[in-house]
């Protein structure tokens, strides 16, 4: 299922993004809506407070699609967080295999 979803900080580079799908198996997808040229790091963390993936992240005007990689995370619930100078991003999701 692919929920856009409104960032309301009139300041971030972001206007919206969405995860797909949810639940995620093999890959996550992240589209992002960037009003504006920003670097960010993205990182997807366990519930257990355990950083699993990060990477940086350039967000380009226009629309942005990076993909992450989850073929080797374990099934559970996760926490993606994108975070930068104009952005800060958290949502929750999950995987299932």
């Amino acid at each position: 299922m692919v929920v856009p979803v409104a960032v309301n900080d009139i300041h971030s580079a972001v206007s919206r993004y969405e995860l797909f799908p949810v639940p995620a198996s093999n890959e996550l997808n992240i589209n992002l809506d960037g009003k504006a040229t920003s670097d960010a790091v993205v990182s997807i963390t366990a519930l257990n407070g355990q950083v699993i993936y990060k990477a940086p992240l350039h967000i380009k005007t226009g629309m942005n699609t990076y993909v992450i990689n989850t073929s080797n995370v374990a099934a559970g619930n996760y926490i993606l967080n994108i975070q930068g100078n104009q952005v800060a991003i958290q949502s929750k999701f999950s995987i299932s295999k």
